[in-house]
C-alpha cells in the first residue's frame, strides 16, 4: 500500500493511463473487507480530475469503466470455461 500511495502522489505519467492503473493497483491490494471497488472509482474519479488540473471535478468515467470490467470478465470467464472444459474432455480422453 505505501509504494501505491507513493507512487500515485507523484510522477509524470499520462495522467488518464495513471487514473486507471491506480484503479486497477489499488483494487488488486484489496486493503479493505468491503469497499475497494467505491474507494477504487473515487481514485480514479480523483486522478482524472488531476488530470484536467481541476481539484473539485469529478468524473463519472468510472462507472463506464466498471461496464467495462464487467464485460471483460464475462468474456474471460466464458473463454476460460470453454478452455478448461476443452482441456478437460482431451484429459478425459487419454484414459
Amino acid at each position: 500500500m505505501r509504494a501505491f500511495l507513493a507512487w500515485f502522489a507523484g510522477g509524470d505519467d499520462d495522467l488518464v493511463i495513471r487514473a486507471g492503473i491506480a484503479r486497477l493497483w489499488f483494487v488488486t491490494i484489496n486493503p479493505f473487507e468491503d469497499w475497494n471497488g467505491r474507494i477504487g472509482r473515487a481514485i480514479c474519479d480523483m486522478a482524472l480530475a488531476r488530470a484536467d488540473g481541476m481539484k473539485d471535478l469529478f468524473y463519472g468515467l468510472s462507472v463506464i469503466l466498471d461496464i467495462f470490467f464487467i464485460k471483460l470478465f464475462n468474456g474471460l470467464k466464458c473463454v476460460l470455461k470453454n478452455f478448461f472444459l476443452h482441456f478437460l474432455s482431451g484429459f478425459a480422453g487419454d484414459f
